[in-house]
């Protein structure tokens, strides 16, 4: 019964896991479509930002090496390697991760006690601490899912 239970819970999982990342595939998608879509440039200095993007030189205060650079595009090249490789990589490596689970689970089978539970019951958390610790998981599993 309790297998049928875990392997329910894992199933859940990913059937969760898949379903957010669709989510936010599709709402990518959505967003990106609908941006310009009378044609005109909304904004009349988008071609002095693009130069900038693309890397001429401007005047900055800065005295370091960073000397003359109005824009880092650090953030820019990571955007664009995680909606690339990394989007389309990172849910078969989950569900990999998850098969390799399941076959262990089904290799080894439930890993039994040598000797049965004792009574004594020692609390090494609060409730509060608990509740705190999964609240702050589940938080950033969501963010690393949506990125």
């Amino acid at each position: 019964m309790a297998t049928r239970h875990t392997l329910r819970c894992i199933l859940l999982l990913l059937l969760g896991t898949l379903a957010l990342g669709n989510m936010g595939t599709a709402a990518a998608a959505d967003a990106g479509g609908t941006a310009n879509a009378a044609g005109a440039d909304p904004n009349p200095r988008s071609p002095y930002w693009r130069a900038v993007r693309a890397g001429v030189d401007g005047t900055t205060t800065v005295r370091g090496a960073e000397r003359g650079e109005l824009i880092d595009n650090t953030g820019e090249n990571w955007r664009a390697l995680r909606n690339g490789i990394v989007a389309s990589v990172m849910p078969w490596s989950i569900v990999l991760s998850a098969l390799v689970i399941a076959v262990f689970y089904a290799w080894r089978g439930r890993i039994r006690l040598e000797e049965p539970p004792g009574d004594a019951r020692v609390v090494r958390w609060s409730l509060l601490e608990r509740t705190v610790h999964w609240y702050t998981a589940l938080l950033v599993i969501v963010l690393a899912l949506t990125g």
